[in-house]
């Protein structure tokens, strides 16, 4: 499944999972796509889980989706986090979308700053991701 790489878009996506409306990550597909980050962002593959050198362990019943984009890769995780990596430099960021807790309270995805932030993030992460490609 390939989501829009926008912060509205994760969020449904999120929800819907959350909602249990959303077919499971096909896992198969997940790996064809992490095959360029491997050896990059030194990828070691488990059982029922792989994980990154910085981001730690990531279950596969924890992915929601993902995004493969021009020389990224983003995972979304039910825990609300989405986590990007580069293929071109060993960048990656974590960037919480959504939060289960602030959700069950308000029925809200994020509060306003957070959503802030989150936004300005990703808005960063592309345009890096724009000049490495572009420019450097």
């Amino acid at each position: 499944m390939e989501l829009p790489l926008s912060i509205s878009n994760l969020q449904e996506q999120w929800l819907l999972s959350l909602l249990e409306k959303l077919d499971p990550v096909n896992i198969t597909e997940l790996f064809w796509q992490l095959r360029p980050y491997v050896v990059l962002h030194h990828v070691e593959f488990k059982e029922s889980s792989f994980s990154f050198s910085s981001v730690g362990i990531i279950n596969f019943t924890d992915i929601v989706g993902f995004v493969r984009g021009k020389d990224t890769l983003g995972i979304l995780l039910r825990d609300g986090r989405f986590c990007l990596f580069s293929a071109s430099s060993m960048d990656r960021q974590c960037i919480s979308v959504c939060n289960l807790e602030f959700y069950k309270k308000t029925g809200r995805m994020l509060s306003g700053w957070s959503l802030f932030v989150a936004k300005r993030q990703l808005l960063w992460w592309k345009i890096k991701e724009y000049l490495r490609r572009n420019i450097l």
